[in-house]
């Protein structure tokens, strides 16, 4: 039996000969099902493919479990495919999954059977919505004597939205925390942590710590490290440093100080208050956030024109829908009495699903 991981990879342009291919790296293969030129792209549909050695395990309910460690080494496989075909064609690349993004491919008459009786595959639990928020300043005029100590941190902000790429979003980001706090590294996390947890956003040391630590280090170095990360790895966190970015830039008492000293230059009108998704909206203000969805296993975002009308014959997968989770807190605008959750008529948290 092999498993297969389905992916769609992206290029602004792409020679014609690299609309097909095939390349194997040990027991794994990766080729191109299908090639789509679009207006402002080409898309190409793979798949990567490796035998199991073993039936995949199979939960109470009949639900099939795919095995992690192959799936990661096939999605390994798709990115290191990916960027051979950038580095020839000198384009840069995207990836993201289709629905459906996993299947298993039976050969024998004995494995053919076993699927059948199986009732579909099992995902993971995982958080696979990412919605971040998109702030304009039609007024900014009135913000300029204000921000006129932190042009530095203006920069970094332009140079943050000029990039096309999240891991170079994110290194700009970290830049303007070191030039607010005049520290970096370990040294920043507490004073960027305590400024931030008097915020509308929810933000916790711990997902500071996350930051500066899990994601900052490994993102930036490569030289003693056995491991190192790349944009897959940053744009789960992407949106929340955004936020936490302008909340800094605006808000930050005494730039290029370590205080922790907030004022209250701007209130941001909406955004996220947790990793889950949990969102927060004020009455009257318009909102504006970009909405990413993940794929089953929070893997690639999810390409939401790319579902399968079909896949190739005796390929065994299965639909997954998507599931959303979060809340959405509404609070009052200008007109109502009371603020945040103290207003005495500040609707309850909703589940959105």
């Amino acid at each position: 039996m092999k498993l297969l991981r389905l992916a769609l990879l992206s290029f602004p342009k792409l020679p014609q000969e690299w609309e097909q291919w095939g390349l194997s790296s040990g027991a794994v293969r990766v080729e191109t099902i299908h090639a789509w030129k679009l207006e402002n792209c080409v898309k190409l549909l793979v798949v990567a493919g490796a035998g199991l050695k073993h039936k995949p395990k199979v939960t109470a309910k009949g639900l099939v479990v795919v095995p992690p460690g192959q799936r990661k080494e096939l999605e390994a496989a798709i990115e290191h495919s990916a960027n051979l075909v950038s580095i020839s064609a000198n384009e840069k690349r995207s990836i993201s999954s289709p629905s459906p993004c996993i299947a298993f491919l039976p050969e024998t008459e004995d494995e053919k059977e076993w699927l059948a009786r199986c009732a579909g595959i099992m995902f993971p639990v995982v958080s696979r919505f990412l919605p971040s928020s998109r702030y304009t300043f039609p007024d900014i005029a009135d913000y300029v004597n204000s921000l006129s100590d932190r042009r530095d941190g203006i920069a970094l902000m332009a140079e943050a939205l000029a990039h096309g790429h999240t891991t170079g979003k994110f290194h700009e980001y970290i830049r303007l925390f070191e030039r607010a706090f005049r520290l970096s590294s370990k040294k920043l996390i507490h004073p960027l942590s305590e400024f931030l947890s008097h915020s509308n956003f929810g933000f916790s040391n711990e997902e500071v710590q996350h930051w500066v630590l899990n994601v900052r280090h490994p993102a930036t170095h490569a030289d003693e490290r056995d491991d190192f990360i790349l944009e897959r790895d940053v744009f789960s966190v992407i949106g929340r440093v955004e936020q936490a970015a302008y909340d800094v830039l605006f808000n930050k008492e005494s730039w290029r100080n370590q205080s922790s000293a907030r004022r209250a230059l701007w209130a941001p009108p909406f955004g996220t208050t947790s990793v889950n998704g949990d969102m927060f909206l004020t009455k009257g203000q318009a909102v504006e956030m970009v909405d990413r969805v993940l794929d089953e296993f929070a893997a690639y975002p999810m390409d939401l024109g790319g579902v399968l009308k079909e896949v190739p014959a005796g390929w065994w997968t299965f639909k997954e829908h998507v599931h959303f989770q979060g809340a959405v807190k509404v609070l009052p605008g200008e007109d109502d009495q009371g603020t945040g959750a103290d207003a005495p008529n500040a609707p309850a948290f909703s589940e959105v699903e």
